[in-house]
């Protein structure tokens, strides 16, 4: 688990539902749960098509009451546990990267809002090369589109 170790899921577990967790588990756990946003994201890809749109909205994802309720007790538990997301690195957004193309292929192009150095340098100012994003999304021959924040294009 390289985003969070396992000594702070654990510490969540106990707290969000007074279970012990060993590293087993915790691998069963997000096979699951990478199961299932995937499972999200097709359904979410085939509403924006029938909807004639190529980016997904989140009202396109299939979310009711019950999981808005847990995601907000999920958030809680964060602030409580010390689990709080951490910004993204440059290694760690290729690396996710590179298991979402060895699991579903390389997109024809990706599209962001966010102007971060680790999805892109073009807006840094200065002189300097690609990022190990925009290395990765040129070998690939992956089309790279960055729009105003908020604002794709």
């Amino acid at each position: 688990m390289p985003v969070a170790g396992v000594t702070r899921f654990e510490r969540f577990f106990r707290a969000a539902a007074r279970l012990d967790v060993d590293k087993d588990d915790l691998k069963r756990y997000s096979d699951f749960v990478n199961q299932q946003i995937c499972n999200l994201l097709l359904i979410g890809q085939a509403t924006a098509k029938a909807n004639v749109r190529d980016v997904i909205e989140p009202w396109d994802l299939p979310i009711t009451k019950g999981p808005h309720e847990s995601i907000h007790r999920f958030r809680e538990i964060n602030q409580e546990t010390g689990l709080e997301p951490r910004p993204p690195t440059g290694p760690v957004v290729v690396a996710s990267f590179r298991v979402a193309v060895a699991t579903h292929g390389a997109p024809a192009s990706t599209l962001t809002d966010i102007q971060g150095m680790v999805f892109t340098t073009r807006l840094s100012g200065g002189k300097g090369g690609r990022n190990g994003l925009e290395t990765e999304l040129r070998r690939l021959c992956v089309q790279q589109k960055n729009g105003k924040p908020n604002h794709p294009p």
